[in-house]
């Protein structure tokens, strides 16, 4: 068990932790992407080393620095998850003195796969036209995925949301 005071303060904690550090890894994941396609990628166009595009070379390098910043912005945005459950236990519960552990745990669980689906999605959004140049189908099978796994995200969160406004009734 915890105390809703104890935590709010750790939600609190977390989320000025997290969220600035989450928001400077998208952004310059973004920041990349934008450089990347509008600028550098364009620039290697036509120039080769030996037998190899440079434009290729460029697309790879812009497509693992993306990768990189998107899977570091992980940790973060599970805290903001985390905090956000915290949140709204604390909230929902009117601030009651003591919150068992499993109740957070349940609510954390399903924020941090809603998160995760979003940032997923963001991805797959930057990703789009390479799935497409690999093959047609290929965006197609993963926005399904996408589609069903945020599908299921959602019904989590709201079952979990639906049980904590229950026992805080």
């Amino acid at each position: 068990e915890h105390r809703g005071e104890d935590v709010y303060l750790s939600s609190a904690h977390k989320l000025r932790r997290s969220l600035p550090k989450f928001v400077i890894f998208v952004s310059s994941a973004f920041l990349v992407w934008i450089i990347g396609t509008l600028l550098l990628i364009p620039l290697g166009a036509g120039i080769h080393i030996g037998s190899i595009e440079a434009e290729r070379v460029i697309n790879v390098i812009v497509i693992v620095a993306i990768i990189i910043l998107i899977f570091s912005s992980f940790n973060e945005i599970k805290n903001v998850a985390d905090a956000t459950a915290g949140f709204v236990t604390y909230y929902v519960g009117n601030g009651r003195m003591k919150i068992h552990s499993a109740r957070i745990g349940k609510l954390q669980k399903a924020f941090r796969s809603l998160a995760y689906v979003i940032l997923i999605s963001m991805l797959f959004l930057i990703f789009r036209s390479l799935l497409d140049s690999v093959h047609p189908a290929l965006a197609g099978i993963v926005v399904i995925l996408i589609s069903v796994w945020a599908i299921v995200a959602i019904i989590t969160v709201v079952m979990a949301m639906s049980s904590e406004v229950e026992e805080a009734a």
